[in-house]
């Protein structure tokens, strides 16, 4: 969607109606452009270099402004209706607070709050961005590209599909308390190990602490057979 938009306002500067821009927004559209391709959140950079580009271009197909069609009264209505809308339909505090405790790990995160000393903790990627705004060090967030270099996104990933070195790679981070949605796999799996121990579970959420003394695991040296097929 992103690129087609693009190419479609390439086509019409191009063919449709030939525009001449200056060199330094033809720069900063396409080092816009390259950004935003890489990660949906540069977007946002793309957003205000783009704007005036197709507001230029638009202005073209567009009439000239005609103060005497302005319509006073019905603006003034519109916009009336409009921030009425508004505080009608803005959520109220309950609600959002409902949708905290039904989206994020809101009450998991008090918990860790109230025991600092289970860190590093190892969190589910959908949270991390929550996390890091309230405060809390995470192992991974939305940035994954900020992750990749260093091998902490593999890492993740190798982690929560229960590779055969999920614990080794636990280990090597020095991870103390894993953070987990309720139903994960790499939960279901810890319920089962000596070594650690769920400390806290809600609907949503469930924190698992590893235990003084805990196994030293070693890195796997050959791969959990598949299992069968039926």
């Amino acid at each position: 969607m992103f690129l087609s938009l693009v190419l479609l306002f390439a086509l019409a500067n191009s063919v449709l109606l030939p525009a001449v821009y200056r060199l330094e927004e033809i720069v900063l559209l396409l080092l816009a452009v390259f950004e935003g391709s890489q990660h949906v959140r540069f977007l946002l950079l793309f957003v205000p270099v783009f704007a005036p580009l197709l507001a230029t271009s638009l202005a073209r197909w567009i009439p000239g402004y005609q103060p005497t069609k302005d319509k006073y009264a019905l603006n003034a209505v519109l916009i009336t209706l409009t921030l009425a809308g508004l505080a009608l339909l803005f959520p109220a505090r309950r609600d959002l607070e409902r949708m905290l405790v039904e989206k994020v790990p809101e009450r998991a995160l008090q918990f860790l709050r109230q025991h600092p000393g289970v860190a590093p903790t190892f969190n589910e990627l959908d949270w991390g961005g929550y996390l890091l705004w309230s405060g809390q060090k995470v192992f991974i967030d939305g940035r994954i590209d900020a992750y990749e270099p260093g091998g902490a996104f593999s890492d993740y990933l190798r982690i929560t599909s229960l590779d055969p070195n999920t614990l080794f790679l636990l280990q090597k981070y020095g991870v103390k308390a894993c953070l987990l949605k309720r139903d994960s796999p790499l939960g279901t799996f810890f319920r089962v190990l000596p070594d650690w121990q769920e400390v806290y579970s809600d609907i949503l959420s469930t924190v698992f602490v590893r235990r003084n003394g805990a196994t030293k695991y070693p890195v796997a040296t050959t791969p959990i057979p598949a299992p069968a097929r039926p």
